[in-house]
């Protein structure tokens, strides 16, 4: 080696030296590369995870209590099916919709509770036909409902009159809320409303 190519070569050794603080370069370069791993490998751990969750049918909805919906007509007391179930919290600390749910054949619909201990619940239902509730929406808290059940009353103020031939026969069943609807007559649907 030439004076020149000897003097380069310990500049370059010092420069090193100054930026590994006095750690041999290979060992600089596989600490980094030790770091990188790692942080790939805490990275994948926690990307399986979040798939895995979501990947989940119902992982999010489990965790939360639920209650059941029956949405039944109010003239005969027949299930109704594939009714929009829209719960709403009300009360502090806010307002909230929640995720709707339909039901099912024999007209039962799962809501999932998200609400407050101190707010209200609030139950609206959307028949796919032309029928319509009855009486207001349904307002109970969520320990009213698991403990006791609610029977709305279809005579009540807020959406349209309705008999309470069939629901004077039912009693509340607890963790369930029962909700009645039927077709509004003729009155009901142009003069009254």
């Amino acid at each position: 080696m030439t004076a020149s190519e000897v003097s380069r070569t310990e500049q370059i050794a010092e420069v090193a030296a100054h930026y590994t603080h006095g750690m041999n370069v290979d060992k600089c370069c596989w600490a980094e590369l030790g770091n990188a791993r790692l942080f790939l490998h805490k990275l994948a751990i926690g990307l399986t995870a979040c798939v895995m969750l979501l990947s989940t049918d119902g992982s999010l909805t489990a965790q939360r209590p639920v209650f059941k919906v029956l949405v039944l007509d109010a003239l005969d007391g027949k299930p109704q099916a594939n009714v929009k179930v829209e719960p709403l919290c009300l009360g502090l600390p806010l307002n909230f919709s929640e995720k709707a749910a339909f039901t099912n054949d024999m007209g039962m619909a799962t809501v999932s509770y998200a609400c407050g201990e101190s707010q209200k619940i609030e139950i609206a239902v959307f028949p796919p036909n032309r029928k319509e509730q009855c009486g207001g929406d349904a307002g109970m808290t969520f320990g009213d409902v698991v403990s006791a059940g609610f029977l709305s009353r279809p005579d009540s103020d807020g959406g349209i009159w309705c008999p309470t031939k069939v629901s004077k026969k039912l009693k509340p069943v607890p963790g369930e809320a029962i909700i009645f609807v039927k077709k509004p007559t003729w009155w009901q649907s142009h003069v009254a409303g």
